[in-house]
């Protein structure tokens, strides 16, 4: 590895530095993937999931993704949004397509494994931790704990939330605690859920509860953490008195499916995605409140933005490390992710208090808007990702 000179080298093997994988690939660039537990590692909390939206389902088609995926994943066709007990509520219903996608971790991760070349997968992929990164004028070196340093234009960074390459580069991050923890399990509902996923906005934190295959549903059940800690130790049957008396009867008698993981709450954003021949991608860039289901969505749209970068700037035989390619990265994701950031924080600040008149004003908000139709298709669209990139129908 010390004599090759690669165009391209991924940092980290989870869910977006796969599709990293799987993209650059497709786009003609074969890159080598650095992680310590290589690609064939378990995902661990098998009860987690991930929410696609349908620009994300038509992106994971257009690389041949979707094939694969598509029958382990739970369409949602509606949506629907109340503000804790009261009757304030509204509703997104789809019309042509799906609004987006539940799967389970391991299945997502599964698919993108499968979808590499087999080539890719057996020459391309090395076991190992990065322990320091060196530049030169044509060149980022990155060295490994198992001796070796890779040499590349160009090194993108997918490491996660506490991304070594982030740190190691001297990014610098904003960070915000919530102070909330997520319970995440699966639930057993006594009544269809008919592809509906619920948001119930209560004061302690939001429930959300995303459809799964046959009468089951993913629950992310948001509230401070000491509150979340309690919860989650209670016995089985107690945990779902109190999730069927904050939730009520929508779905019908509630049990549980699996085991309880609770997840700290946090915002991460890196001040800037990309230094000298490095871009962050993913959860090194920007991490999210979960209450939208937006984190994976916004990786995918990072990967997209400096792939077409980089297959433009192949077919002209230019630099694939070049400061112009980093700069119109980082500008392109930047205000797209400060603008998510800054509305989940606002949605979860507004709805998770005690305050009366803020209890009030959500109450009339929530009336308002859903009786203003092209407000919420505008939202619709938002949501579903159509208005951030086109793709193709993801059937």
């Amino acid at each position: 590895m010390l004599q090759t000179h690669h165009a391209v080298v991924v940092a980290g093997a989870g869910l977006n530095g796969l599709l990293l994988a799987n993209a650059l690939c497709q786009a003609g660039i074969t890159p080598v993937l650095l992680d310590p537990a290589g690609i064939n590692a378990a995902t661990e909390e098998s009860v987690l999931t991930t929410a696609l939206s349908a620009a994300t389902a038509a992106y994971l088609d257009d690389l041949g993704i979707w094939k694969v995926l598509a029958p382990k994943a739970t369409a949602i066709q509606r949506i629907m949004v109340r503000d804790g007990h009261s009757t304030a509520r509204t509703h997104f219903d789809s019309t042509t397509r799906p609004m987006g996608y539940i799967v389970y971790n391991p299945d997502l991760r599964q698919a993108l494994h499968a979808s590499l070349p087999e080539k890719f997968t057996t020459q391309q992929v090395i076991k190992a931790r990065i322990t320091g990164l060196q530049r030169d004028s044509t060149s980022i070196m990155t060295d490994l704990d198992i001796g070796e340093t890779v040499r590349s234009s160009l090194l993108l960074a997918s490491d996660g939330k506490f991304s070594s390459v982030r740190r190691l580069a001297g990014i610098p991050v904003t960070h915000r605690d919530y102070h909330q923890t997520a319970i995440v399990a699966t639930i057993h509902t006594e009544k269809p859920h008919q592809g509906t996923a619920y948001e119930h906005f209560m004061t302690t934190g939001p429930i959300a509860m995303l459809p799964l295959p046959v009468q089951q549903a993913s629950l992310v059940w948001t509230l401070p953490t000491e509150r979340a800690q309690q919860l989650a130790a209670l016995p089985e049957d107690i945990f779902c008195q109190g999730l069927q008396q904050q939730f009520g009867d929508a779905l019908g008698i509630l049990r549980l499916g699996s085991v309880r993981k609770t997840y700290p709450l946090q915002a991460i954003q890196a001040s800037q995605f990309v230094a000298e021949r490095l871009a962050l991608v993913g959860d090194a860039a920007h991490h999210v409140h979960p209450l939208a289901g937006q984190g994976f969505n916004l990786g995918v749209r990072d990967t997209k933005a400096i792939v077409a970068l980089l297959q433009t700037h192949q077919r002209l035989g230019l630099d694939p490390g070049a400061c112009n390619i980093l700069k119109a990265y980082n500008d392109r994701r930047q205000l797209d992710v400060q603008v998510m950031q800054t509305a989940l924080h606002g949605l979860n600040t507004l709805f998770s208090n005690n305050n009366p008149a803020l209890h009030a004003l959500r109450c009339i908000g929530l009336y308002a808007f859903d009786q203003c139709a092209p407000l919420k298709r505008s939202v619709q669209h938002h949501a579903m990702g159509l208005s951030l990139f086109s793709g193709s129908s993801s059937g």
